[in-house]
């Protein structure tokens, strides 16, 4: 028979042997973990250190543009609201200009005030600035 255990029964170890052997490496980690300390930690994951630094350096600057950017997009906003509100205001007089030109009233006022017509009957006042 062959000698490397595979066909020899002596040789195979039960399931327990092995988890014993698995346990009392375990222990002798766990005291070698306890050696270990926060020096020798940073002294072997300095590189990580510098990596994760690096990363947090460019999240914030990375941050601090979106948060930048998206103050100047509320202010866009909010004079685009601005200027949205006076053309709703211009588009209202305008509507009302359209549906008041069949107003003999309103054609009258509208011949006063921009073309400085006067009715019959009535008197033309200027006044005068010093300069």
């Amino acid at each position: 028979m062959q000698e490397d255990g595979i066909c020899n029964p002596k040789k195979h170890t039960s399931m327990r042997q092995v988890k014993d052997t698995r346990n009392s490496s375990r222990f002798s980690k766990d005291s070698d973990l306890k050696n270990f300390s926060t020096l020798d930690f940073f002294k072997r994951s300095w590189w990580m250190l510098v990596l994760c630094s690096g990363c947090l350096a460019l999240y914030s600057q990375g941050m601090q543009k979106k948060s930048l950017a998206c103050i100047d997009l509320k202010n866009r906003i909010e004079k685009l609201h601005m200027e949205r509100d006076l053309t709703y205001r211009d588009q209202k007089d305008l509507q009302l200009q359209i549906s008041s030109q069949n107003d003999p009233a309103w054609v009258e006022l509208t011949l006063m005030k921009q073309l400085g017509v006067v009715p019959d009957g009535q008197r033309k006042v200027y006044f005068k600035k010093d300069e």
